[in-house]
Parts: C-alpha cells; sequence; structure tokens
C-alpha cells in the first residue's frame, strides 16, 4: 500500500464522527470481498481491495495443500519433541504417515507390545489426527 493513500485513509478515519465503526465498516466489506471471491484471499489482500480498490490476482505459486502439510509436519514435529520414549515416538510418526496415506486411522506399534504404551500410541495419534487432517473437512 501506498504511504501516499495510507495517509488519505487515516484523515478520511480521524475526520470521520466515529473513527471505530469507520474501521469496522472496512473490516465487513474485506469480509464480505474475500468471500465473494472466485479463490481463497489472504485478509490482507481483501483490506487492500477495499481500500484501494485493487483486485487481487490469484497467486499460482501458493498451494494451499502444501500450506496444510506444513502445517501438519509442524504440528507432528511439536507433539514429538514432547515424547520421551523413541519407541512411541517412531510408531507414532509412523502411524501418522500411514494413516495419512490411506486416509484413515491405522496404528503401527513397532517393536512396543506392552499395553500402556500401545495406548499412548492410539490417543496422540488421535490427538494429531483430529488436531491435523481432519481440521481440513
Amino acid at each position: 500500500m501506498s504511504l501516499l493513500y495510507d495517509a488519505e485513509i487515516r484523515e478520511r478515519i480521524i475526520r470521520s464522527e466515529n473513527p471505530f465503526q469507520h474501521v469496522i465498516d472496512i473490516a465487513i466489506l474485506a469480509r464480505k470481498k474475500a468471500k465473494e471471491s472466485e479463490y481463497h484471499i489472504l485478509d490482507s489482500e481483501a483490506l487492500t481491495w477495499v481500500i484501494q480498490g485493487i483486485e487481487p490476482v490469484e497467486d499460482s505459486t501458493l498451494n494451499l495443500s502444501r500450506t496444510i502439510t506444513n502445517y501438519e509436519e509442524k504440528y507432528l514435529d511439536d507433539m514429538l519433541c514432547c515424547i520421551d520414549d523413541a519407541q512411541v515416538r517412531n510408531a507414532l510418526q509412523e502411524s501418522f504417515y500411514q494413516s495419512k496415506s490411506a486416509n484413515k486411522l491405522i496404528y503401527e506399534y513397532g517393536n512396543i507390545t506392552d499395553k500402556p504404551r500401545q495406548t499412548r500410541v492410539r490417543i496422540l495419534l488421535r490427538m494429531i489426527w483430529y488436531n491435523t487432517v481432519l481440521k481440513e473437512i
């Protein structure tokens, strides 16, 4: 956004009777524009569209599935950092990738034979699954 146009918007907001309502109206219009858009646009693009009148162009390099995969990877890594037991960590990671490729929960325990640790793998996998994969739907 150019600094000149930014100054014009600031003046308009300051001169209005209720500057907070003016900002709220801009946000409402931006949300409406974002919903009406044919493709996914960022909040900042919607605000620029409302304020400057510049319609955003579709960015073919932005891949939503890649962003979702990155989120899943980060969430899985964050969860794995909290697990001290290496066998549980490996089983959880293997279970997640098998479940992701099969698009359903698959529990892979590896060398884990005791029931409490198997239960831990199941609980943690469900937590990761419902916070990443099912969040997409």
